[in-house]
Parts: structure tokens; sequence; C-alpha cells
């Protein structure tokens, strides 16, 4: 599939490309009062005031962000309901935000992950751009949370971010940070009575590969405040992986306690305390394993985090198996009971060894104390019958004399 954007409107070219240029703007000015109902808001569920983009019919309002809003719609060729991401307005009217939207289309077509939402096509219906995805009806993560409310075990909780942190290592492999994390770019697809979990907004993602006119400037603060590494709260323009993997941290720790790591009073407190405080100590409800995994991620120094989001994975797929984790250092008791959990069987069977040792050894104390006994007591038998003798003999003598 081509990532760029094409033109589906079936105009004709002009004869140059300023006067192009001049045909788009316009274009969109006289679109706004048109586009106006349909972008201005991002209540799910609202109905659609537009009701064709293209090929696709738009139903209702399912999302948004600050790039886009996004649509069910009907792909009316294929027949198919679709994610369809339109631009906002201040994004049709700034050509960088317009060539960032299409940054994002290029950069989500070019991950094809199972844990990554799918994008079918990117293209042009005049000169509005927008996004063709895979549609899912589920909720996402940040709905989930708020409706699964400690009703899912810490395996489970743990499972769900080693599934997101495999998905976030694909895109790392190719080239692309995501930057902007969170629980609502997170969506849950129920599939054969399981959840199937996928990344979507690409809308601030970073490709290592980007031409110098769409790297983020220094001193640029981009991505969700609460969700933000030191880092990004920095403005720092050089980042790495690492910064997802602060996110990761973030979204762990609060599917973990229901509460964020660090959050202010507003988004600048948030920021600020990002860049110099330490996050809230965790209930030591939660396993030990799993607070160090969080305190891993969310260090300060991006060289202290995990240095892949596959070993962020990784490790927690040692937690879930019993396994000791990288994250901290264990005890010879707590390896020996890690052991004892991954091999059950063999558990059983050693304990029922030493048992039988034990029993064994107790039955020969046993034994070998009656045998004393024993020995003692015949002894003593023959003492007395010693004595006894004695005693007659001495008897005898005196009577003769």
């Amino acid at each position: 599939m081509d990532p760029s954007f094409s033109d589906h409107s079936g105009d004709s070219q002009p004869s140059s490309s300023s006067d192009r240029g001049q045909e788009v703007d316009l274009e969109i000015v006289r679109r706004l009062d048109q586009l106006w109902p349909a972008v201005s808001s991002h209540e799910a569920g609202k109905p659609a005031e537009l009701r064709t983009i293209g090929k696709y019919q738009l139903q209702r309002i399912v999302g948004g962000g600050s790039f886009g809003v996004v649509y069910l719609a009907i792909d009316s060729v294929l027949d198919r309901p679709v994610a369809l991401k339109l631009p906002r307005l201040e994004v049709l009217l700034d050509e960088g935000k317009r060539a960032r939207f299409a940054v994002e289309a290029e950069t989500a077509a070019s991950l094809e992950h199972p844990g990554i939402v799918r994008v079918y096509e990117a293209g042009l219906a005049g000169p509005e751009p927008f996004i063709a995805m895979a549609y899912g009806d589920g909720p996402n993560l940040a709905e989930w949370m708020a409706a699964n409310s400690n009703a899912h075990s810490w395996q489970a909780l743990a499972a769900l971010v080693a599934e997101i942190a495999l998905a976030v290592d694909y895109a790392h492999q190719h080239g692309v940070l995501h930057r902007d994390l969170k629980p609502a770019n997170v969506l849950i697809q129920s599939a054969k009575g399981e959840n199937e979990l996928r990344i979507t907004d690409f809308g601030l993602a970073k490709h290592l590969g980007a031409t110098d006119q769409l790297r983020t400037s220094e001193g640029a603060v981009v991505g969700t405040p609460a969700y933000m590494s030191p880092e990004q709260a920095l403005g720092l323009a050089e980042i790495s992986g690492a910064t997802d993997i602060y996110s990761l941290g973030v979204m762990l720790y609060e599917l973990l306690t229901g509460e964020l790591p660090i959050l202010g009073a507003t988004h600048i407190d948030t920021l600020l305390a990002i860049r110099s405080q330490e996050p809230k100590p965790m209930t030591r409800k939660v396993p030990a394993d799993l607070r160090a995994i969080c305190t891993k991620c969310l260090n300060k120094r991006a060289d202290q985090r995990y240095p892949s989001a596959f070993e962020l994975a990784e490790d927690l797929r040692r937690w879930l198996s019993g396994q000791p984790v990288q994250a901290r250092r264990v005890t010879q008791v707590e390896r020996l009971k890690k052991w004892c959990y991954r091999n059950p069987a063999l558990t059983v069977a050693l304990v029922g060894m030493a048992a039988g040792l034990v029993f064994s050894l107790v039955q020969w104390n046993r034994a070998d104390m009656h045998w004393r006994n024993s020995q003692q007591e015949t002894q003593r038998a023959k003492d007395e019958a010693s004595r006894a003798q004695r005693s007659i003999q001495l008897n005898q003598l005196t009577i003769k004399e």
C-alpha cells in the first residue's frame, strides 16, 4: 500500500503549482463551514454532519485527539466499516501540521503488526487529507480501566503491558518512536474470547529517518503531560526509545495502582514535577517485582531504564513465569521459592523424598535408642546377676568360718 496522499476528488491538475496551492487554500476556506460541525467536537457517538469523504460514508464520531477527529465510516466500495481520521481545522490551515498529518499516515502505514492498528489507505478528498484505518468496536484501555477497576489479577495486568511493549518494540525496530503512549491510544478488541490490544494515533510519532523540517525543535514539548518522560517534559529534541519505555511504565503503574505516578494540579505543574520529582511510592500490595519493574521504567535517567521495550516485555514474562526479574536482585530464599513455583511436580516429589528421609531417620533413631536401651537393660541384668553371685559366695564363706 502506498501511504502517500493521493487525490480522490477526480479534479484535473492545474497548470502550475502556484495556482494549485491557491486553489487548495480557497477550497479549504470554502469547506470550513461544512467541516466545522464535524471536527470541532470529538464527543464519541455524535452523529457525523459531513456525510461523505471520497468513497467513505461517515456514520458517527468515535474519538479524537489534538490533530484530528476519528469517525466510524463505511467504505462504499468494499462495504466494510473503517475508522476514518480527518484533520482538525487548525491542521488544515497550517502547512506544517498538514505535513505532520501526512507523516502520521506514512508512519502508521509502514508498520504491520497485530499490536498496531492497520492503515488501509491515506488520501485526499479534494484538499482534505484523511486516513482510513481498521475499525474496532471495543473500548480503549482508558475506558477499560475505568470500567474494570480492581477486577483483574496482577498477572493479567502485567500481561497487558507486556503485549503492548512488544508492539512498541516492533515500532522501535522500524525506526518509529510513538511519543504519545497512553491508555487512550491503546484500543481493545475482543476476538475468540480474548482481548487483543492495538496501538493507535501516531500523530506525534517521530521517525528516525524524518527530514529536518519535520523534526521536533529544541524546547518544544510534545505529548500528553502525565505520560511524558522527563526528557520530553524538558523539551529535548533528541530522544530515544527510552521515552516510550517511560510511558509504558506510567501505564503499568496506573494499571496496578489506579493512580498516576506523578500528577500536578495543572499541565504545567505536572511537567515541572516530572522533571524534578520522583514517582509516588507504590502500595506494598503490589508484588515487589512489579514495583521494581515500574521503578526501572520510571527512572529519571533514560540510560537507567530498560535498554529496549523487548527487555521490558521479557522481564514481565519472567515475572509471569515465576522467574527472577532483571529489575532487582533477589535473595536465595526468594530464588528457591520461585524455583518451587515453576516446578511444582518436582517440588512435591522432592518434598516427599525429604519427608520420607526424615521419617526414616526418625525411625532409625528410635530403633537405635531401643537397641541401646535393650543393651543397657541386658548389661544391668548381668551386673545384678554378678552381684548376686558374689553375695552368695560371700555368704558361703561366712558360714564355713
